[in-house]
């Protein structure tokens, strides 16, 4: 049987920095396919989804491109976060702060939580969509808009 705590749980103890990379990227692997994974949980609830709200999208290929660019760009600021955890495992391995040492302990697995939840945002923000009376929702949409126009002058 395969002990799960030995594969999500980040050891604390010092040891050297290749090791601590090491055990990192051995689980890249492992967090990859956690993402797929999630991906396909997310684009299989949105496509039970009913098609109202803001933004419709017509089957284009630019659509495709799109969407492509999109998991792509997804996936490569994903891994940089992820290059995030022994990042701060190295920088942090000379503190004998308990906290620190506990967060580093869970870390893999609060990046695997926070993943599934940024993952999840489309389908979040379609239950704020449909929830949200529009009085309220649509002022902020406009903000958002008119923000994305100005981030577009400058």
């Amino acid at each position: 049987m395969i002990n799960l705590q030995k594969i999500f749980k980040v050891d604390t103890a010092e040891k050297p920095l290749i090791k601590i990379i090491l055990w990192w990227e051995i689980r890249r692997i492992l967090y990859n396919l956690f993402l797929l994974f999630f991906l396909f949980v997310t684009f299989t609830i949105i496509s039970f989804l009913p098609r109202d709200g803001f933004i419709i999208f017509y089957a284009s290929p630019m659509l495709a491109v799109g969407i492509s660019l999109g998991l792509f760009l997804f996936f490569i600021v994903a891994n940089i976060c992820y290059t995030g955890g022994w990042m701060f495992q190295i920088l942090t391995i000379k503190l004998n702060w308990k906290a620190i040492q506990v967060l580093t302990g869970r870390l893999f697995i609060y990046g695997l939580i926070l993943s599934f939840i940024i993952t999840l945002l489309p389908v979040l923000l379609w239950i704020l969509n449909v929830t949200l009376p529009e009085r309220i929702l649509k002022p902020i949409y406009l903000w958002f808009i008119n923000v994305l126009s100005f981030i577009n002058l400058i």
